[in-house]
């Protein structure tokens, strides 16, 4: 299995409860890219024989970012997005086959709104 655990971590503060949050470099990644979403800002993970793939279910108006996201383990990716669900940052839910959809959740949209950094896409 080729995932290693990213050590890189910064902190993001949420003005609304005052609380500092952890969040490695690949949950910032995640900030990232759906902060830069045009529209739906939520993704899915779906299985198959051969693996997992990202399906962006919004527009990501930076190829940097969808670049970036082409070169991610989609498995570490979900590790790490549920990992946001349970900090509040996103919510999912599991279609009918198990496939996870995540959405930003209000802190998530909280967080991105108090550093525009993330909006960007850079």
């Amino acid at each position: 299995m080729n995932s290693q655990k990213r050590q890189n971590s910064d902190k993001v503060t949420t003005s609304s409860r005052q609380q500092t949050i952890a969040l490695d470099t690949l949950q910032i990644f995640a900030l990232r890219l759906f902060g830069s979403m045009t529209d739906t800002k939520e993704l899915l993970i779906s299985r198959h024989m051969g693996g997992s793939t990202i399906r962006l279910l919004g527009d990501v108006g930076s190829p940097e970012l969808l670049k970036e996201l082409n070169d991610i383990n989609p498995v570490e990716l979900k590790a790490n997005l549920d990992g946001m669900v349970s900090l509040g940052l996103l919510t999912h839910e599991y279609s009918s086959q198990g496939t996870p959809k995540y959405k930003l959740a209000k802190q998530g949209y909280d967080i991105i709104k108090q550093h525009p950094e993330l909006s960007t896409g850079k």
